[in-house]
């Protein structure tokens, strides 16, 4: 979801659902994800600059294994010092051995992963953790090009029903 940082355009109350959102420094974007009111939250991290923005929320359960969510956004630059900080954030939030899940439009096709080395380096980040790319079409067709920069990654695949 994008949001505009300087006004927000929209009313982000859906009812039974609290809001948390991280904006961006530049004149749009940012994003922000809803959590159903009755789920156990903590905010555990909030990132906003020029490159890219992120939210990082562990999901509480009582009587099952907490879970960390995060949506990521990346600006159509500096695609290294986003692998940078995911990197930092994987190494630091997969240490805790919650089943980890990721959404973002990182702008990194990974379709192009044997010719683009942003897509490779991206991909074996990913896998050195394990994260599991959820989709594998492509997000963005246009009639004369198709991209895969949209993309989930989860920790476990098998728990995906129980999330």
């Amino acid at each position: 979801m994008l949001i505009d940082a300087n006004f927000l355009t929209f009313n982000p109350d859906i009812p039974g659902y609290c809001f948390e959102y991280v904006p961006t420094p530049l004149s749009a974007g940012g994003v922000g994800m809803y959590i159903k009111e009755g789920i156990s939250y903590k905010v555990i991290e909030k990132t906003s600059n020029q490159s890219f923005q992120g939210l990082w929320i562990e999901l509480q359960f009582p009587k099952k294994t907490n879970v960390i969510c995060a949506i990521l956004y990346r600006q159509h630059y500096s695609p290294e010092d986003f692998q940078n900080y995911l990197d930092s954030c994987l190494e630091k939030y997969s240490s805790s051995s919650k089943p980890i899940y990721i959404l973002g439009d990182f702008k990194i096709n990974l379709l192009k992963f044997e010719t683009c080395r942003y897509a490779n380096d991206f991909l074996l980040l990913f896998q050195s953790y394990p994260l599991t790319p959820v989709i594998d079409k492509p997000t963005r067709v246009h009639s004369s090009s198709a991209t895969l920069i949209d993309n989930i990654l989860v920790s476990q695949v098998d728990d995906l029903d129980s999330v």
